[in-house]
């Protein structure tokens, strides 16, 4: 079983940060994965 698990408390509601790119990013590469399970 896959699992992965993205945890980051600085998200804010701005889509232009360096936060908002690296959790597209970590999405990506976990939808590329093909995961079981992904918790935020």
């Amino acid at each position: 079983m896959r699992l992965i698990q993205i945890t980051d408390l600085h998200l804010s509601d701005r889509q232009d940060t360096p936060a908002a790119d690296a959790l597209r990013w970590a999405i990506t590469e976990s939808n590329r994965s093909s995961p079981d399970l992904v918790t935020f």
